[in-house]
């Protein structure tokens, strides 16, 4: 696939429910006289990697990644329609996204089947029957399990499909207009399961929402910038031979941003203050004169203001990815899920980085790593603002103004 196009996979032609309903399932093994099943009432309109994880929930299963689903008891025979997890798509395996089928799409009347494997084996393991069909309504779960064998906590498992929620599918409340053109087209990519998780981080993000920005919080977010502003000052810095900022200076940042990090030698800049001055030059911040390191005139202008320096940096965060989808996706996840409460906004986006396409790793599931890697100018501000981790400074602990600043960049990222 191209890196400026999305995956485009063929899906079936609509044979959706016009209303919601609620559907009572019994789901057992394939094999006569198997003594596992779950008897569950869903909404009809749960995309099948949904319907996946509810299973996965109701049976207690441990992170089943690889699974399919198919309409046929016969697993290979000609005319059965494959389901697939994304973990088969990317590996090119005939069939269709299971995130862009619906329940009601390929079980519809009483008695309908549908058959379900995990794991690499070329056989179902378990059968999907429709046995009632319900009406659905706002307060109703939408998954719920109402019976299986005896012992079955069945209490037990509803905490876990609790998690799915109540009443209709999940729609955005966002028209394009109002969406960073980035997560538009992502949102308009998705659907399932990974849609309604995406919904759900946007909704954390506080997206469409005011944003306002005190000074003082201001002040100590962008602190690190305007140490490197003011000692550099008026008369600009005088650069040793391998262009770094002198010793005593570069000691001096490290104290006022109580930074502990590693320093080879003493004649050698920290990396931390490497990487400071030159995102501080990718800013517009500061620029070489010679062997002089001065500021710029916009360096000038943000000095006494740390509120226009926040903005400024968020409003050049966006065009710190290049054009390549890969990239650009992977930037606006990242800054998504900083704007969210999560402890490691890189995981986080990891999965949605994979479900848009991409597939750097094949049919691995991609990292942290994976998403960072694409976006290197973006976490290198991020690390001087103590907003991204940092492997090699002490503390590296989250700075309290994250989600704000995070939520001010995706205000500040460009419309469709």
């Amino acid at each position: 696939m191209g890196d400026g196009e999305r995956s485009d996979h063929t899906t079936p032609s609509s044979r959706r429910q016009p209303e919601t309903l609620t559907y009572c399932l019994r789901v057992e093994s394939v094999k006569a006289g198997g003594r596992t099943r779950r008897e569950l009432e869903i909404a009809s309109d749960l995309y099948l990697d949904e319907l996946h994880e509810v299973l996965q929930a109701a049976f207690g299963w441990k992170d089943k990644r690889r699974y399919r689903f198919g309409t046929s008891p016969n697993y290979g025979l000609p005319g059965t329609e494959h389901y697939l997890c994304w973990l088969e798509v990317a590996e090119q395996e005939p069939g269709v996204p299971d995130d862009r089928v619906r329940l009601d799409e390929v079980v519809r009347q009483t008695g309908d089947q549908l058959f379900h494997r995990y794991g690499r084996v070329d056989q179902w393991q378990r059968v999907i029957r429709l046995e009632a069909v319900r009406e659905y309504g706002d307060a109703s779960r939408r998954a719920e399990c109402v019976g299986g064998p005896r012992g079955l906590d069945i209490e037990a498992v509803n905490l876990e499909l609790s998690a799915f929620g109540q009443g209709r599918i999940a729609e955005s409340v966002f028209t394009n207009d109002e969406l960073p053109d980035t997560l538009a087209q992502a949102l308009e990519a998705l659907s399932g399961g990974t849609r309604r998780r995406l919904l759900n981080l946007m909704g954390q993000a506080m997206i469409g929402q005011n944003i306002r920005v005190g000074r003082d919080v201001a002040t100590d977010a962008v602190r690190p910038y305007s140490c490197l502003l003011n000692l550099i000052g008026s008369d600009g810095v005088l650069m040793l031979g391998a262009e770094t900022l002198p010793p005593d200076l570069s000691a001096t940042i490290l104290r006022q941003l109580d930074l502990q990090t590693y320093w080879y030698a003493d004649d050698s800049e920290p990396r931390a203050v490497t990487e400071l001055r030159h995102t501080a030059s990718n800013l517009g911040l500061t620029h070489q004169r010679g062997d002089r390191l001065v500021l710029s005139e916009l360096g000038f202008q943000m000095l006494p203001d740390p509120v226009a320096l926040w903005w400024h940096i968020a409003e050049w965060l966006p065009t710190s990815a290049p054009s390549a989808l890969s990239e650009r996706d992977a930037a606006l996840l990242y800054v998504l899920a900083s704007a969210t409460d999560t402890d490691d906004a890189a995981q986080t986006a990891a999965p949605f980085f994979d479900a848009l396409g991409h597939y750097p790793n094949g049919p691995r599931p991609s990292t942290a790593d994976d998403v960072t890697y694409w976006i290197p100018n973006l976490t290198r501000v991020l690390r001087c603002l103590r907003m991204a981790p940092d492997p090699f400074s002490r503390p590296n602990t989250r700075h309290p103004a994250t989600q704000l600043f995070a939520r001010s960049v995706l205000h500040r990222w460009p419309r469709g």
